[in-house]
Parts: C-alpha cells; structure tokens; sequence
C-alpha cells in the first residue's frame, strides 16, 4: 500500500486487501499513502514498549474486534478479553477489516454510546 511505483489499480486492490473487509468499498482511501510517514510510524512502533499500553493501566476497555481484520487478527482480542478478564468489553463487528470506521460507522458509534452509557458517562 505504500509502494508508489504500482499502478492506481495495484494499489487499490492492495488497499482492499489490507485493510477492507471482502466487498466494501476500498476506493475511500485512495489517496493519502505517504511513503515518509509510513516509515516514521514503524519506526515510532518498534520504539514502542507494549508493556506500557497493552493492558491500558487500570482502566476498563471497549475493544471492537472487525471479523475480517487482517492486520489485527481476531485472536489479539480474545488475548486482550484472558488477560484482562471483566475490564473488556468486546464486540466482533462483521463485515469489517482494518478500516474498521468507514466500513462500520454505525456500528462503532453505537457500540460506543453504548459502553459509555453503561459506564454512567
């Protein structure tokens, strides 16, 4: 996806398989890929230490797992859900990869009005 000499075409179908889930429309995020920001991201990644944030201190946790994720597999859910037992809130979106918020934004903000009005927020 970040490969600017593929074709339009290449790229797209590269976007859709990456990101979107199987007939949702990729072509929302046509435009955008920048190489350079890309680079600085997995560098800021690798710097990262997982231990600080993965388990998001004491706080409780919505997590919305998209069923088509192909990045963040459905199985980094069901890890999150052992090890942080009833501070997770999960719920699987269907129809839904990687580009979880243009494909299901419904669902995302309903799932989130809700868990915050069961929080009393």
């Amino acid at each position: 996806v970040f490969d600017i000499t593929v074709s339009p075409e290449e790229h797209l179908a590269a976007v859709e398989t990456a990101f979107f889930a199987p007939g949702n429309d990729a072509s929302l995020w046509i435009g955008g890929w920048h190489p350079a920001v890309a680079y600085q991201q997995g560098c800021a990644v690798a710097k990262d230490d997982i231990e600080i944030w993965w388990t998001a201190g004491s706080a409780d946790v919505l997590a919305l797992q998209p069923l088509d994720d192909v990045i963040a597999l459905p199985a980094n859910s069901q890890s999150v859900l052992d090890e942080l037992g009833d501070r997770v809130s999960l719920l699987t979106v269907a129809n839904a990869g990687h580009a979880l918020l243009p494909e299901q934004p419904q669902v995302v903000v309903g799932a989130l009005l809700d868990w915050l009005s069961s929080r009393g927020r």
